[in-house]
């Protein structure tokens, strides 16, 4: 509750019959929800910095500080023409894990768990790395999608609909690294031109001199 104070400075006079009046917050819905408004859309804007993406091998990657489930970070992801990070080494990982800052201990990366002992990547990689080697705990009950820890570098099974930070990757190509790839050129036959010609005859008279 707020609390509103009559002022010494005002005449005698002037002063309402009381000198204290208490507003319930319940009487001020629209200022609470633009207040709230506000203060999420802040809150939004502090926790998804615009950071840029980094280039490791044939791959680029981004980390996304907002907050999402797996199945929203992978949509973002597929939004900024790629998917959640596929990682084919122990050496991607490690690099992966040193991008991130270390408050956000778990981030979501792209595999998920589709049945018992079988995983796979949102990008249609294949899953090269050996899951239960690279799981720094055993996946329980209800843990479908997976994350990396960042402090360890190593991965854990979350449920789906938690909602974390995330590693977006793509595929190095001209429109994301700037060089120049040649383009093989492709010869197209054409269908052929049908011409109509127009003939006109005309009488030509020769006279013959004897």
């Amino acid at each position: 509750n707020f609390q509103f104070k009559t002022l010494k400075t005002v005449p005698a006079g002037l002063r309402p019959s009381f000198s204290t009046a208490t507003v319930s917050m319940s009487s001020l819905p629209r200022l609470c929800r633009t207040v709230l408004i506000a203060l999420a859309a802040l809150s939004a804007a502090t926790a998804a910095p615009a950071l840029s993406w980094v280039s490791h091998g044939d791959e680029q990657h981004i980390f996304v500080a907002t907050r999402m489930t797996f199945d929203a970070a992978q949509a973002h992801c597929a939004a900024l023409g790629g998917a959640l990070a596929s990682i084919h080494s122990t050496e991607e990982n490690t690099f992966i894990a040193s991008l991130l800052p270390q408050s956000n201990i778990k981030v979501w990366i792209g595999l998920r768990r589709t049945a018992p002992d079988t995983y796979a990547f949102s990008d249609g990689t294949a899953v090269d790395l050996d899951v239960g080697a690279m799981l720094g705990q055993r996946m329980r009950s209800g843990q479908q999608c997976l994350a990396l820890d960042a402090r360890r570098a190593v991965w854990v099974g979350l449920r789906c609909s938690r909602r974390r930070s995330f590693v977006c990757s793509r595929v190095l190509s001209s429109s994301t690294s700037g060089s120049d790839t040649s383009v093989s050129s492709t010869t197209i036959s054409e269908p052929p031109t049908t011409e109509t010609t127009t003939t006109t005859s005309s009488t030509t008279t020769t006279t013959t001199t004897t």
